[in-house]
């Protein structure tokens, strides 16, 4: 018998998932009502402004995430209110079934939130997005009050917490992956110290995928302070040779915040105020890259 041709090229869907229709229909659907963000909308220029500009960030006290994945962690982790929800129908019925009832399935949580629904044409989301290759999917989020060093470190106090403090890193794909891997190893909270990039560059986002911590921006002195006030041990993480081998030493019960500085440059002195000089043993490197040097850090302290 000839082998018939019949269904050949079509993409096998597995049982359950939704034809490419019934997704865009769906979308549509969820869509329907949505506020349109024109060009002469004047939010578009104050969005905007929050995926290029920080100091437009903080005085707005809210940033831009961007992409389906990034916006449903963001929902996840209930740290960052969503204040809008701003979508490109085109752009995201291009996408593949399984992602477009993803994206149906975020759209409804975030209505539910009471975060506005807005639909906008490509080029009015690409100005928004700030990005050279926008996904179509994003999000406006709030920056709580109230998230400064002093209450930070309270709260650690109380929790007997692990945080993280990012001191100097001006590299956004490093200090995203500072925050995502800080989640990964249950920290509580982290610090951007002396300059670090701010962790709410769109560029950071990307790289933490949405895992996001709350965010206290200070100077070292600062948080140095802060933590001996509420009892709360640091840690800094030097070069080989200046500090005790993290293999060897008692990782301490209390609160703590893990200290990592820039790449080439790590903390210089300020390691002297740290209550504990930590290096990590190496066979030949002469250092780590800082996040690779913070995961085993955190690893290790978690396992406390």
């Amino acid at each position: 018998m000839p082998s018939s041709s019949r269904g050949r090229g079509r993409r096998s869907r597995a049982p359950g998932s939704p034809s490419a229709r019934d997704a865009r229909r769906a979308l549509e659907a969820v869509l329907d009502g949505a506020v349109p963000l024109g060009g002469d909308d004047p939010l578009l220029p104050a969005w905007s402004l929050l995926a290029r500009s920080g100091p437009g960030r903080a005085v707005a006290r809210e940033f831009v995430a961007e992409g389906l994945r990034v916006v449903e962690t963001v929902l996840d982790h209930g740290v960052y209110p969503l204040a809008a929800l701003v979508v490109s129908p085109g752009e995201v019925a291009s996408h593949e079934p399984s992602a477009i009832a993803r994206a149906v399935t975020v759209i409804d949580r975030a209505r539910a939130t009471g975060a506005s629904i807005r639909v906008a044409a490509r080029d009015a989301f690409r100005k928004l997005a700030g990005v050279s290759k926008p996904r179509g999917f994003l999000a406006i989020a709030r920056i709580p009050g109230g998230m400064t060093v002093d209450g930070s470190c309270a709260s650690l106090a109380v929790e007997r917490g692990l945080g993280l403090a990012v001191v100097g890193t001006a590299d956004p794909g490093n200090v995203g992956t500072l925050v995502r891997t800080a989640v990964a190893f249950g920290v509580r909270a982290c610090f951007a110290v002396d300059g670090a990039v701010d962790p709410f560059h769109p560029k950071v986002l990307r790289a933490t995928a949405g895992h996001l911590l709350p965010v206290a921006t200070a100077g070292w002195a600062e948080l140095v302070s802060a933590c001996r006030r509420h009892g709360v041990a640091t840690a800094a993480l030097v070069g080989r040779d200046t500090g005790d081998a993290l293999d060897r030493v008692a990782i301490p019960a209390g609160p703590l915040v893990v200290c990592v500085g820039s790449e080439g440059h790590g903390l210089g002195d300020r390691a002297r105020d740290a209550t504990f000089r930590w290096t990590i043993p190496m066979a030949r490197a002469e250092s780590l890259n800082a996040a690779v040097a913070c995961a085993i850090a955190l690893w290790v302290v978690s396992r406390r």
